[in-house]
């Protein structure tokens, strides 16, 4: 199955563009994004479903709400900032200790 594994990435690639070009002309039906902006608006507004679109009903379900909470990391630039920033810190702050911990064992001798 080696052949296999050497294909796999160019398959996927010539998927992934035949996808896109199959659905290049093809019509958003079911205005999911605009749910979506109705979210990030009532959570910028602190959850006031009364406020923000009171005619569009809560949805039961929890992933909405975590789209809402997407657009609302990702549109604001300063929170895309804040965001990418902490990512950054955080990721060479626990790189910095990973690296650390090897010299702090003492050596076997």
């Amino acid at each position: 199955m080696v052949w296999l594994d050497r294909l796999y990435l160019p398959l996927m690639a010539a998927l992934s563009v035949f996808v896109a070009v199959a659905n290049f002309h093809a019509q958003h039906i079911f205005h999911t994004i605009d749910k979506h902006l109705v979210f990030r608006a009532r959570i910028l507004h602190g959850f006031d479903t009364g406020v923000v679109v009171p005619s569009y009903p809560i949805p039961p379900t929890f992933p909405m709400w975590g789209y809402g909470f997407v657009l609302v990391l990702t549109t604001s630039l300063p929170s895309v900032w804040r965001t990418t920033t902490s990512a950054t810190v955080g990721a060479a702050t626990e790189r910095s200790a990973a690296a650390n911990v090897g010299s702090a064992c003492p050596s076997a001798s």
